[in-house]
């Protein structure tokens, strides 16, 4: 499967819907210089129908993504990923939670300074974010995804 984006286009998503809730889209795209990114979506879930006209949006940058993968390989505890938006305002803070052997991550969205909205992930689902991350890493660098998290495991040691 080729995973390497074309120009200005969207590519693979993952989304996590928890009833009557929130919708969170975790999508790779290429940001307006053409580099590999990351889109993250809130939306409102009523009735388990996404109403993604209300959604609140981060894109995190091809710099900002080693951290993400940091977190999801233990070396980092939490992320915040502020100062986006035009009034560098917004940010996306993600906690990697463990009791009893049970790993969640906490994502949550700040537009304009205030919570938009939170999700949990299960280790599960956090993957499928891990993955697409992952690949966002590989194409830009121009490595394979093992080189990637041995480049980021060098670095945040």
């Amino acid at each position: 499967m080729n995973h390497v984006l074309e120009d200005n286009k969207f590519g693979e998503k993952a989304v996590f819907k928890r009833p009557n809730q929130i919708a969170v889209s975790f999508q790779c795209v290429k940001d307006r210089g053409n580099k590999e990114a990351l889109n993250v979506d809130f939306a409102p879930n009523p009735n388990n129908q996404p109403d993604w006209k209300q959604k609140g949006s981060i894109q995190l940058t091809i710099d900002e993504l080693p951290l993400m993968i940091a977190l999801f390989v233990k070396l980092v505890g939490k992320c915040n990923f502020a100062y986006h938006g035009a009034n560098n305002n917004n940010s996306l803070v993600i906690n990697r939670n463990t009791d009893n052997n049970n790993t969640q991550f906490y994502f949550e969205l700040f537009i304009a300074g205030k919570q938009r909205g939170f999700v949990f992930l299960t280790q599960m689902e956090a993957f499928r974010v891990y993955k697409l991350t992952l690949r966002q890493l590989s194409s830009f660098y121009k490595q394979t995804e093992q080189e990637v998290i041995d480049s980021i495991k060098h670095f945040y040691d």
